[in-house]
C-alpha cells in the first residue's frame, strides 16, 4: 500500500512537472523581447483631450545578426489591450472593421538591428472616443503558421499610460461641432453629411488654433470619400480636401500618410493612373506600397 501510494505521488509530481514545461514552451513572450525581435510602442503625450486622436507608433525590431522576414506590425497582426482605471473598458463602443486576407508570403525583409514601425489612431477602434478617465495600454503582435515565410509567434509590447481629460472654453466648443459631425460619419447617415460638413466648417472657420481644426479637415475628405445623400462618393472632392490637409498639415503622423493613401486610391478608382503612381511614390517604403506600385506596372525604387 505504502509503495503504491508513493508511485502515484511521483506520477503525479512528473504529470505537473511536465504540465510546467508546456506552459513555459507555449507562454507568449512577455515584456516585448525574444531572442530575435522587439516590439515596443510609444504614444506622443500622456494627456488628451476628449475625441482627441491618439496615435500609438508601434515599433519591431530585428534584434538579431541576420536578416529577417517578418510582418509589419499593422493592424492585421496587432491587437490593442486597453485598461480603463477609471471604468469598464467593455462599456465603451467599439467600432469593428471586417479586413481582406493577406497572402501567405506576406513579409518585408528587415537587415540586423533594422526596424519596422506603423502608426495607428486609437480611436480607429473605439469609435465614438474615450470616456474622461486613466488608461494604460499594451499592444499584442501575433503572426501565425499561416504566414510561412514570416518569423512566427507572440509577443506583448511594454505598457502606456494616459489620461483623456475635458476640453474647457473655445475647445470645449470646438469639441462639441467635432462630436457630432464625427458621430454622423460613425454612423454612415449619409443623409446627414452634409450637416456634418457644415460643423467641420465651422470648426475651420471659428476656432483655427482649435486642437479639432486640422482633424476636421482631414474628416471634410473622409465625408466626400463616403457615400453622400444622392448615392454616390465623391472622389474628386474628397482628393480636394486631402490635399488641401497635406499642405497644411504635411508631417502629422498617421494622419498625413493616410491622407496620401487615400488620394492615391482615388485617383486609382477614377482611372487617373498617372497620378495614382506619383501618389503612392511618395509613401515610406512598405509591403503595401510595392504592391500598389507593381499593380500599377511600376517598380517602387
Amino acid at each position: 500500500m505504502g509503495k503504491t501510494l508513493q508511485m502515484m505521488v511521483r506520477k503525479k509530481i512528473v504529470t505537473i512537472f511536465a504540465s510546467c514545461v508546456i506552459a513555459v514552451i507555449w507562454a507568449p513572450i512577455l515584456g516585448g523581447e525574444n531572442e530575435n525581435i522587439s516590439f515596443r510602442i510609444s504614444i506622443e503625450k500622456n494627456t488628451y483631450l476628449e475625441g482627441e486622436p491618439i496615435v500609438v507608433v508601434k515599433q519591431l525590431t530585428n534584434t538579431s545578426n541576420k536578416k529577417l522576414i517578418v510582418a509589419a506590425p499593422d493592424d492585421l497582426f496587432t491587437q490593442y489591450s486597453l485598461q480603463w482605471v477609471d471604468g469598464d473598458v467593455k462599456k465603451i463602443p467599439r467600432l469593428m472593421f471586417v479586413r481582406a486576407a493577406l497572402p501567405k508570403d506576406y513579409g518585408e525583409e528587415v537587415t540586423p538591428h533594422g526596424v519596422l514601425t506603423s502608426d495607428y489612431n486609437l480611436i480607429e477602434t473605439y469609435a465614438y472616443g474615450l470616456p474622461v478617465g486613466n488608461y494604460f495600454l499594451r499592444v499584442r503582435y501575433f503572426v501565425s503558421e499561416r504566414y510561412y515565410r514570416c518569423w512566427q509567434g507572440e509577443i506583448w509590447s511594454n505598457s502606456v499610460n494616459f489620461s483623456v481629460v475635458s476640453p474647457e472654453g473655445e475647445e470645449k466648443d470646438a469639441y462639441q461641432l467635432y462630436k457630432q459631425a464625427r458621430d454622423i460619419l460613425n454612423t454612415h447617415s449619409t443623409q446627414n453629411y452634409p450637416f456634418a460638413r457644415k460643423n467641420l466648417d465651422k470648426i475651420l472657420e471659428k476656432y483655427p488654433g482649435s486642437i479639432y481644426a486640422k482633424y476636421a479637415l482631414f474628416l471634410k475628405g473622409i465625408s466626400y470619400q463616403r457615400m453622400q445623400a444622392d448615392g454616390k462618393q465623391d472622389f474628386q472632392h474628397a482628393i480636394v480636401e486631402f490635399e488641401k490637409f497635406l499642405e497644411k498639415y504635411p508631417d502629422i503622423p498617421y494622419f498625413s500618410e493616410q491622407a496620401l493613401r487615400y488620394i492615391a486610391h482615388e485617383y486609382y478608382t477614377l482611372h487617373k493612373f498617372g497620378e495614382a503612381k506619383s501618389t503612392f511614390q511618395k509613401l515610406p517604403d512598405s509591403y503595401y506600397k510595392q504592391k500598389w506600385l507593381k499593380k500599377l506596372g511600376v517598380s517602387s525604387k
